[in-house]
């Protein structure tokens, strides 16, 4: 475990490299592997190495853990197809998710008061081993991943780069309210995007000297009603995740952001129309992506104030 605070101070990790930094937002997330796609189309995959929060966690090891896009493709919708007939993430989570958009259902806000969430562990977990494996590693990805996730103990950002998989990408995944924090060697830990959404400042505080953000979030829409103090909290929350996005997108040199009509993160059926978008997306910013990879030009480092941060690696 390092604490890193200071730019570059004993991290061992060169400057300059090419990262890739994938945001989460659960069913979108799949729009990763299609911007990855079309990268290896275009033979565009000397980057060094990915950051992931959440679903770019999720997806991104699942595309290190395969051969290529399509084969990371098909192992989801095996996946999903699995899934789909037992009780698993995909129906519950499309079944209680309610309660993150509308607290009024007393149901909800009953368990929301006398229980840490209105989904249980076992379901992420299941779905992860079915995706994944039992038991993958970060060894056996065929890049370095970096995961991000929040421990709720210190405030700190951990961001786990060894050992076993399934756990980091749990806690990476707990989103405040459907999933409990996860309880994983000293921390407890909530989903990374509760800070870092977007996670390019730690990208490039691990060293990237280029950073590709892909943002697959809800996006920040305006709000004018407001019935209850539930929505007014919440609302607060949103504003401040918000204010972390943006630093985080103005740490990127290239951002790359598909569009969704309307897709709830728990929409896992809808995974190829996730897919698509980022494929569109990354074909539609072609000269764009050429221009990133061609560039020589690194950013100085500690000019930018934002990419200051500090946070646990582990």
């Amino acid at each position: 475990m390092r604490l890193f605070r200071n730019w570059f101070k004993n991290s061992g990790i060169p400057e300059g490299k090419i990262a890739l930094a994938l945001g989460g937002g659960g069913t979108r997330g799949v729009a990763h592997l299609g911007i990855l796609k079309f990268l290896e189309e275009h033979e565009y995959l000397d980057y060094d190495f990915i950051v992931g929060t959440s679903a770019g966690a999720v997806f991104g090891s699942l595309y290190l853990l395969s051969n290529d896009a399509d084969e990371a493709i098909g192992r989801l919708a095996r996946a999903i197809e699995i899934l789909d007939k037992k009780k698993s993430l995909i129906n519950i989570a499309a079944k209680k998710s309610n309660f993150l958009s509308n607290l009024k259902e007393k149901l909800y806000l009953a368990k929301s008061i006398f229980s840490l969430s209105v989904i249980g562990e076992e379901p992420m977990k299941e779905f992860l081993m079915t995706l994944l494996g039992d038991h993958p590693h970060f060894s056996d990805l065929r890049k370095p991943l970096y995961v991000v996730a929040t421990d709720l103990y210190s405030g700190r950002d951990v961001v786990f780069s060894q050992g076993e998989l399934i756990q980091p990408l749990m806690a990476s995944s707990a989103i405040p309210g459907a999933f409990p924090p996860f309880s994983y060697k000293i921390y407890y830990l909530i989903d990374g995007g509760s800070t870092q959404k977007l996670p390019a400042k730690i990208a490039r505080r691990l060293g990237a000297g280029r950073v590709m953000g892909v943002d697959v979030g809800s996006g920040f829409q305006i709000k004018k009603h407001y019935s209850s103090s539930n929505q007014v909290i919440g609302r607060s929350e949103e504003i401040t995740s918000n204010i972390l996005n943006q630093q985080n997108l103005l740490a990127a040199d290239l951002l790359l952001k598909p569009g969704f009509h309307d897709m709830k993160w728990y929409e896992f059926k809808r995974y190829r129309e996730a897919f698509d978008s980022g494929y569109a997306e990354a074909a539609g910013k072609k000269k764009e992506i050429e221009a990133f990879f061609k560039s020589r030009t690194l950013k100085p480092r500690g000019q930018n104030r934002l990419e200051d941060i500090s946070f646990i690696l582990e």
